[in-house]
């Protein structure tokens, strides 16, 4: 639907709105102690560990060409693509 601009001085003309495409990607990662093997509130060696990543786009448009690595101690490489 168009509408009139009340900028100009001529009618009737089209308002123009130009929107952006923008993207926003965000990553939230969480951890948890789930098996404590030694009974002493802290991670060490034995214990089980769970990792929770989320990645959302938020933005009015897509993504492309998105990579979301994760180097591990043991130096084991995540990689996702969106």
């Amino acid at each position: 639907m168009q509408t009139d601009d009340p900028n100009t001085d001529s009618s009737p003309d089209a308002t123009i709105t130009i929107v952006y495409a923008h993207p926003l990607i965000t990553a939230t990662k969480t951890d948890s102690l789930v098996i404590d093997a030694d009974s002493n509130s802290y991670p060490s060696p034995g214990d089980t560990l769970q990792y929770s990543i989320v990645i959302a786009n938020t933005g009015n448009s897509p993504a492309t060409a998105v990579y979301f690595m994760i180097l591990s101690q043991m130096e084991i490489l995540f990689c996702l693509t969106m």
